[in-house]
């Protein structure tokens, strides 16, 4: 399948790791495509809990930022967020390597319902979007939306013959009781290690 796009908006060449251009992005979006529910996907490198959304030039042949961390991305979800009906995203959909992490996911909860993404590094190949797209038009549940991309990146990496890659759902609401308990088994280790 292919896609043709009409060009909307022409910004030029951006510096990618800037976290105001997802602000930027969230904003023109929600003004032109008002929806009930929005899922934000960003693609780049991942780097887990240290760095993603990379930029090695930042446009016009400058050096850029480099890299987001993700607490800056975090910065701009919030502030991205609160143009949004439902002051949230209903989803995150990470095409990124090492970003199912505890870590990163904490982090992030604040700012959406459920994540997609993989703890370890993902195939070059990616998410298939000819199959996970057409499920945004489709009236489900948004924890059902993420569990069926896990199960359709599962089969597309199978037919691929990628079997060395781990997608996952995870209800960001539930990661303080993870986090919680982490905390409280580290507490337990450090007590009985000499």
């Amino acid at each position: 399948a292919s896609f043709e796009s009409e060009m909307i908006l022409n910004l030029g060449e951006l510096d990618m790791s800037d976290p105001a251009n997802i602000v930027h992005f969230v904003n023109e979006c929600v003004k032109r495509y008002p929806a009930q529910r929005y899922a934000f996907i960003p693609w780049n490198h991942g780097g887990g809990w240290k760095s993603m959304i990379m930029d090695n030039d930042g446009g016009k042949g400058v050096r850029g930022r480099g890299d987001m961390t993700v607490y800056e991305f975090a910065g701009a979800l919030n502030s991205a967020a609160k143009l949004l009906p439902k002051k949230r995203f209903d989803a995150i959909i990470f095409e990124m390597c090492l970003m199912g992490q505890i870590d990163v996911l904490d982090v992030l909860a604040p700012y959406a319902d459920y994540a997609f993404a993989s703890p370890p590094v993902m195939p070059a190949v990616g998410i298939s979007f000819t199959d996970i797209l057409p499920l945004f038009t489709k009236d489900i549940p948004t924890a059902d939306l993420v569990k069926k991309i896990v199960l359709f990146s599962k089969d597309y990496l199978e037919k691929h013959h990628l079997l060395e890659c781990a997608y996952s759902a995870y209800d960001l609401k539930k990661t303080q009781a993870v986090t919680d308990s982490l905390n409280k088994l580290s507490s337990y280790l450090k007590g009985i290690i000499p």
